[in-house]
């Protein structure tokens, strides 16, 4: 999984750096959990799932929306990190 730190928040647009100072500029919802993604936040995504053109929707593990989940390692499930607390989320749409 990729480590992204977001460093800018303009509405669900969300620029993103990784550990090698390359950014991206990602569209991004939640749905289904009370969750804000916020500056200093930690996303852990798979690496192939990003491109700029795409805007993600993430959600619930045990949603109807998406693909179902069968184990933590699937490259659908998203990680959001703030401080110590981690939050498990899976890919709806993007």
């Amino acid at each position: 999984m990729k480590e992204l730190l977001v460093i800018e928040r303009n509405n669900n647009r969300y620029l993103l750096v990784d550990k090698d100072d390359n950014q991206y500029d990602l569209s991004m919802h939640i749905m289904d959990i009370d969750f804000e993604i916020m500056e200093g936040d930690l996303l852990y995504i798979d690496g192939e799932m990003i491109r700029d053109d795409r805007v993600f929707t993430f959600g619930k593990l045990d949603s109807e929306y998406g693909r179902k989940i069968d184990n933590m390692n699937d490259k659908e499930v998203v990680v959001f990190k703030r401080k110590d607390k981690k939050f498990y989320m899976k890919r709806y749409y993007g």
